[in-house]
């Protein structure tokens, strides 16, 4: 599955709060906004801009800083209120999911792995929720009033600024989101496998020491945390060069447009103002390009999340069938196999109301299994079960619910 696939599929879930995520917005472009004009008011009361009065500026200055806090605290709290609601949203969903998929796909699932993924994989989508969607539209409403304030000191300065915020906005976050998705994608793997391995490992406690095994599942855990820990110093590595990377263009950007002015013989006081507002106003498209390797990790936990929800059940739930009384059940040249292993073989059973029957036989054998093929959480390969004459395959799934009950799997018998 493509990013912009695992993408489109996570931003379809904001529709429903798409007014929170507006007010997010708009609060976050007057807090930037704010942000960007401190550092422009002080350069104009530097040079002695006309446009305002020292004593007006001075103001400015303080509304300007005191909206900046209030604004970045309320989109804050909208971001975060869309990100935990999807993600009570998110965790019912894979829920569901679980419940569907349960127990014939859930039995030949990592049970470590899951943990991770209803764990620490939906609660990284956090950072796609409260920190992506909107910090995205937030940078190109801030950048497309800072490109239009720079064309009040010439056409050509809003172009450079237009295309310095492309570079550092648009291109840095696709060249490092396609560098580092293998690797937050490698991470996320790397963690599933040393839950699975700390699960299994406390699962087995007992036979480990019974058996003397202990330092080898030692051996094992320092290994799986070692390939954890070099999976996320190279995850680590990468962010610091990002930032580096990000930094530098920053400061060429702006030295560009500085030498720029010089070039077109611009005022000082022009000068001067013009390259405050240029390289005080990064910050939004800076956050873009940051999100380039944190968004990694969240690609991957996206893509496993989603893998999960679009697995299909073994068995889908029968609504609108029959209703059976369950008076007596025919097994009828039933043949059964987990892929390429037989288990059962033309196998023929008839039982009656309140008849006992026994099954006896060896470990394998597929005791177990006929329970699990007479409680539908597989379908038989070939040959038919019978309830009262009717399929059930033909039941509905809350009629063979309410018999399940009176199946004892601890001896392997029912009546």
């Amino acid at each position: 599955m493509s990013t912009i696939q695992i993408f489109s599929r996570l931003v379809k879930l904001v529709f429903p709060l798409t007014g929170f995520m507006i007010c997010a917005i708009l609060m976050g472009v007057a807090g930037f906004l704010c942000a960007i004009f401190i550092p422009v008011l002080s350069s104009m009361a530097l040079v002695k801009d006309p446009t305002f009065s020292f004593h007006m500026i001075v103001i400015l200055l303080f509304v300007c800083a005191l909206l900046r806090g209030i604004l970045r605290y309320a989109e804050q709290a909208c971001n975060h209120y869309i990100a935990f609601k999807l993600l009570a949203r998110i965790r019912d969903q894979v829920f569901g999911a679980l419940r569907r998929l349960c127990p014939a796909k859930l039995e030949v699932k990592d049970k470590g792995n899951l943990i991770s993924l209803i764990t620490s994989d939906i609660e990284l989508l956090e950072v796609f929720y409260a920190h992506t969607i909107s910090p995205i539209c937030i940078a190109f409403v801030t950048s497309l009033v800072c490109v239009m304030i720079q064309m009040q000191f010439g056409w050509i300065y809003g172009l450079y600024s237009l295309l310095a915020y492309i570079v550092v906005g648009v291109v840095l976050p696709i060249y490092i989101s396609k560098q580092s998705r293998h690797i937050g994608v490698e991470y996320r793997k790397e963690a599933a496998n040393l839950n699975s391995y700390v699960l299994e490992s406390m699962r087995g406690l007992k036979e480990s020491m019974q058996y003397m095994d202990t330092n080898r599942r030692l051996s094992g855990l320092n290994h799986q945390t070692a390939l954890l820990a070099n999976r996320e110093m190279e995850l680590k590595h990468f962010q610091a060069k990002t930032i580096s990377l990000t930094n530098l263009c920053v400061v060429l950007l702006s030295l560009g447009l500085c030498l720029m002015h010089v070039f077109l013989n611009s005022s000082m006081e022009s000068m001067i103002v013009s390259s405050v507002l240029q390289i005080s106003s990064f910050g939004p498209v800076i956050a873009l390009a940051n999100l380039g390797s944190t968004l990694s990790q969240t690609i991957g936990a996206g893509q496993r999340v989603i893998s999960l929800l679009d697995e299909i059940p073994m068995v889908e739930d029968v609504v609108n069938g029959n209703e059976a009384k369950f008076n007596k059940l025919d097994i009828s040249n039933v043949d059964f196999a987990y892929d390429e292993e037989q288990i059962l073989k033309n196998m023929n059973l008839n039982i009656q109301e309140n008849e006992v029957i026994g099954i006896q036989g060896k470990s394998g054998s597929g005791k177990s299994t006929l329970l699990k093929l007479l409680m539908r959480f597989w379908d038989v390969s070939s040959g038919n079960i019978l309830v009262d004459g009717m399929d059930i395959k033909n039941l509905n799934t809350s009629n063979l619910k309410k018999k399940r009950r009176l199946c004892n799997t601890g001896n392997d018998s029912f009546p």
